[in-house]
């Protein structure tokens, strides 16, 4: 089983330790960065089990985003991002379970304006995840994963955010290529 959960502690870590010295939580963007959000969301998917192939599926979600890093300037913020979209699906014979389809890694964000309010575009590059996180033994599919968007900070801290993410998870012979449609509402402290 591969431990999902480390390169996020670790660039934690490190952005947590290069920021000692930033003036962090002062309302400036300039800094230390840390932000939440959740909305509602689309995802469609296609999967292939070895040459058999399922048709395509649409699923309405609940959308998480999360983000840490740092911003060098009050327009630029660099950080490790996190969207994932969770909902139900059917497996076998009729057994109901929630599935995350989400992707991972290191996202930007440019700002038009130093301060709010201000509309931003943003994207991101890293690994992208199809699991089953209340299921025992069941392990994640992996592979490419990139988002990008935009949206509009209408008060400090406070933003709508708009994304297209997508991702290419597999594992043994199966795949899923997934599209999500997302819209959070995010806090952002910086």
């Amino acid at each position: 089983m591969r431990c999902t959960w480390l390169p996020p502690v670790i660039v934690a870590c490190m952005v947590i330790g290069l920021t000692t010295h930033a003036k962090a939580w002062d309302g400036e963007r300039k800094g230390f960065v840390l932000g939440i959000g959740l909305g509602p969301g689309y995802t469609t998917f296609k999967q292939k089990f070895g040459s058999y192939e399922r048709d395509r599926e649409n699923k309405g979600a609940l959308v998480t985003d999360f983000k840490i890093g740092y911003a060098p300037t009050n327009q630029l913020a660099l950080y490790w991002m996190s969207k994932v979209s969770w909902f139900s699906m059917t497996y076998g014979l009729d057994d109901k379970v929630t599935t995350t389809a989400g992707t991972a890694g290191l996202g930007a964000s440019y700002y038009v304006q130093p301060r709010a309010p201000s509309a931003f575009v943003c994207g991101g590059i890293g690994y992208s995840t199809w699991s089953w996180p209340f299921e025992e033994d069941a392990e994640s599919w992996m592979g490419l994963g990139l988002t990008a968007g935009g949206g509009y900070e209408f008060a400090r801290y406070w933003n709508v955010e708009g994304n297209l993410i997508w991702g290419n998870p597999s594992k043994d012979g199966c795949e899923t290529d997934f599209v999500t449609f997302k819209v959070t509402v995010n806090v952002l402290g910086y």
